[in-house]
């Protein structure tokens, strides 16, 4: 008997120290999300708002172009439930770590209608069209796709239509210059430094390579969260109408913002829309707003790569030409190629936020911020007549 009871005593005992523990167990059920860098991981982190943990892996004025990640990073990837990746090859250093971190890798961008390099410097629309037969052409040549594979896509092609049915339910419409892209991420294959050309001197650039910087037209934004809400749910189900809340408060937030970015950019008039930056940063403004000239001191979509003196040379003409009011700086990348440029031109310097959010305190603090503050630098900066 008085072992029964000792017995009955110890199952007690155990059972008072394990009840406590319940709630912490309970939070390590959390899904735990990492976003690569910060313009993403502010819609990431909208959408999963109070019951998902997001940690951004680059921090705040990174170069996601050239940054290395440290042991650190590489253990939060690991340790991740799910890691939501830019694409379009951005994340130029992370592209094989990412593919083999073990933990599911979602790629944001996937319903996103990418732009060409090509298409983006000249926003020739029959060269576009173009680059996409083409590049449709090399996707599917000898392409020996496994069963898996087309199931896979046939289900993100469902998707992405069932999220550009909610755009457009929200917008009025898809945008129209949509048609002219290369299509959809999810179709297309882009190749690693396939847009780096910047040691040709003829910069004869490849028809088909991807333009990573798709965040600058707002309505990628409404694509993000909507990807993010089907992600979040199917892995977290309990909370899947937090996740849908959290993205629809976000995409209304975003579609009053697109509203005035709209009002601003068509106010500039046709022959002031002439667009100058660090690097080639701009196109999907360029293509989004009717912008006809869009020129970079690097003339290539990465960093990494450095400008040759004919390339300076030719943008000092360039500006001479156009009567370009302003050159565009990035708070991402060092100024001093392009403080030489406006030195010798007496043009002025305009600071943008493009890769980056900016401190808490400061412009461009959300991917909101970050776009109206583009907006409104750029206008003030062409609309001379206003």
């Amino acid at each position: 008997m008085k072992h029964i009871l000792l017995s009955l005593w110890i199952f007690i005992l155990i059972a008072s120290i394990t009840v406590p523990l319940a709630p912490a167990q309970a939070q390590s059920e959390r899904l735990s999300v990492v976003a690569t860098y910060s313009i993403l991981g502010d819609v990431i982190a909208r959408v999963a708002g109070d019951v998902a943990d997001v940690d951004v892996l680059m921090p705040l004025g990174a170069d996601p172009h050239t940054y290395s990640p440290s042991g650190t990073d590489l253990a939060l990837l690991q340790e991740a439930d799910v890691i939501f990746s830019n694409g379009v090859n951005y994340e130029e250093t992370l592209v094989d770590i990412l593919e083999n971190s073990g933990t599911r890798h979602v790629i944001a961008s996937a319903c996103v209608p990418i732009w060409s390099f090509e298409a983006a410097e000249h926003a020739h629309a029959e060269e576009t069209d173009h680059d996409h037969a083409e590049e449709e052409g090399e996707m599917h040549e000898g392409d020996d796709h496994a069963d898996e594979d087309h199931e896979a896509e046939s289900a993100i092609a469902t998707l992405c239509e069932q999220h550009y049915a909610e755009l457009a339910a929200l917008r009025g419409e898809t945008p129209a210059y949509w048609e002219d892209t290369l299509g959809p991420l999810y179709q297309l294959e882009c190749e690693v430094g396939a847009d780096d050309h910047a040691n040709e001197a003829d910069h004869e650039h490849e028809h088909g390579s991807c333009d990573p910087h798709v965040w600058l037209d707002p309505h990628t934004g409404i694509l993000w969260a909507l990807l993010a809400r089907d992600t979040l749910s199917e892995l977290d189900p309990a909370n899947a109408d937090i996740y849908a809340e959290n993205a629809a408060t976000f995409i209304a937030e975003l579609s009053v913002a697109i509203d005035e970015i709209d009002a601003l950019y068509t106010s500039i008039p046709s022959q002031q829309r002439v667009l100058i930056a660090t690097h080639q940063v701009l196109g999907y403004i360029a293509h989004a707003y009717g912008f006809e000239s869009v020129f970079a001191v690097i003339p290539s979509f990465t960093t990494a790569a450095e400008p040759s003196a004919q390339d300076i040379v030719e943008l000092v003409e360039v500006i001479e030409d156009e009567g370009v009011n302003a050159v565009f700086s990035e708070a991402t990348v060092n100024p001093t190629i392009v403080e030489r440029l406006a030195e010798e031109t007496g043009v002025q310097i305009v600071l943008l936020y493009t890769e980056s959010l900016s401190a808490p305190d400061g412009p461009a603090a959300t991917y909101i911020d970050l776009l109206l503050y583009n907006a409104r630098a750029i206008h003030d900066a062409l609309n001379t007549d206003a």
